[in-house]
Order: structure tokens, then sequence, then C-alpha cells
């Protein structure tokens, strides 16, 4: 039982690592106050669509 919590909360505890800075990231990316260019990317099954602005 010792082995299996060691094989589970280890791998757990490598991916908090990385996940908690990766996660600061991407929030502190989210918002840009002035940007230079818009973009709009829209995927459709088949074919890309995009917009500037």
């Amino acid at each position: 039982a010792t082995i299996e919590i060691i094989w589970t909360s280890i791998p757990a505890l490598i991916l908090l690592i990385v996940a908690i800075p990766s996660f600061a990231l991407l929030y502190s990316m989210d918002e840009v106050i002035d940007p230079i260019i818009t973009l709009k990317v829209i995927g459709s099954q088949w074919y890309w669509s995009y917009e500037y602005s």
C-alpha cells in the first residue's frame, strides 16, 4: 500500500509543480491593456477564418 501512495503522489506533485507557474503565466498574459492588433481566428471543420481589426 505504501508503494501505491508513492507512485500516485509523486506524479501528482510533479504535475502541480508544473501547473502552478503555468497558470500564473497564463493569467498574467490574459489581458492586454492597449493591443496594437486584434486577431479573431475561427476554426471550422475544413477551414479557418481570420478577422483582423
